[in-house]
């Protein structure tokens, strides 16, 4: 068992009764569980968790050049089925990265870090104002570099680039600033979405973008020789209109998952999620057009185009000129240029 120390001040502290407040109610084996919390006459508060062997991110100094394809398979099985536990019950995580995803020696991932987690009263696909400056930096959505509103979609989003440094053993956006991570995403995306775009031409700290220069690597440029069913995957995670994003219940009906009940068959896992296991029951081929680019989404398919990740502005006829012609380590646990909780935002 290992007690953590959490440093005394009222931030500190809140975002530890804040994250024993979340956890007190969850109950997944995709979570990391709370044994004890407790608190001191100092006022010092304690959490108790299992001793769990290493993060995903230690797992990367075992493998610099990305997790064996089937192990990262199941972990990313594993977390989606957590977060779609996490988003039924309306919580957005908003801190999710390879160090926050820890490891059992028997193969389990759990998600763990739910200080800056919060309960939403929004749906799956719908947002609120929430702050801005808590994902990690490398990690963080573009709705949420630009300040506007957010849900459970911004955790969608922080999956696909875990999983892209996961399969790689590098961060997909390296950004040393909200700016640059946000020149990062243009340049690979082609663009955002009108909406964002206006919140970036009318903030002095990140307007500057707007004159970067054009051209860059698209995402299967920048994950070249990446599984075809896991690129699938990332693609649709990685949409910067985050109401074009797959929810998590969506992405784990992909066939990238399909392999995954004999993957852990004879594991601790097959026990653990047995119910779950026992429900994936892969549905008969979709017809592809324009290619293989595909994701199942809300009973309709967004082929072609549609993930290769061009964003279409809201409202094209008002879309300034040369918008759509765009392309292109965070203060994170052990890593530089990532995010942290800013003291006076709303949380």
């Amino acid at each position: 068992m290992e007690r953590t120390s959490v440093v005394i001040s009222a931030t500190i502290k809140n975002l530890a009764l804040r994250e024993v407040r979340v956890l007190q109610g969850l109950n997944h084996p995709a979570i990391v569980p709370l044994l004890d919390a407790f608190s001191t006459k100092s006022g010092r508060v304690y959490m108790v968790f299992p001793c769990l062997s290493h993060s995903a991110f230690q797992a990367l100094d075992e493998h610099p050049q990305g997790l064996p394809p089937q192990q990262l398979k199941v972990l990313a099985w594993q977390i989606l089925q957590g977060l779609s536990y996490l988003h039924g019950k309306q919580i957005v995580h908003r801190d999710l990265k390879p160090a926050n995803i820890l490891i059992t020696d028997g193969g389990e991932a759990k998600l763990c870090d739910f200080g800056f987690a919060r309960r939403v009263r929004c749906g799956v696909r719908q947002a609120e104002r929430l702050s801005s400056y808590l994902v990690t930096r490398w990690y963080r959505p573009p709705e949420v570099l630009v300040g506007a509103e957010y849900g459970p979609s911004a955790d969608v989003w922080s999956l696909g680039c875990t999983l892209a440094e996961l399969a790689t053993g590098e961060p997909l956006f390296g950004g040393s600033s909200s700016a640059d991570q946000l020149w990062h995403i243009m340049r690979c995306f082609g663009g955002l979405p009108y909406d964002q775009h206006s919140r970036i031409a009318a903030n002095p700290q990140l307007r500057k973008v707007l004159g970067a220069p054009l051209g860059g690597r698209s995402l299967r440029q920048r994950l070249p020789g990446c599984d075809p069913g896991l690129m699938r995957l990332l693609e649709a995670c990685l949409q910067p209109d985050p109401g074009r994003r797959c929810t998590a219940d969506e992405l784990l009906q992909m066939p990238y998952f399909w392999a995954v009940p004999r993957l852990i068959t004879g594991s601790p896992l097959e026990l653990l999620y047995s119910k779950v296991v026992a429900a994936v029951v892969p549905p008969p081929p979709l017809p592809l057009a324009n290619g293989p680019d595909q994701a199942v989404k809300a009973g309709r398919l967004r082929l072609g185009t549609e993930l290769s990740g061009a964003a279409t502005p809201r409202t094209p006829e008002q879309a300034p000129a040369g918008l759509m012609r765009m392309r292109g380590r965070g203060p994170g646990l052990s890593r530089p240029g990532g995010g942290a909780w800013l003291p006076g935002a709303s949380a």
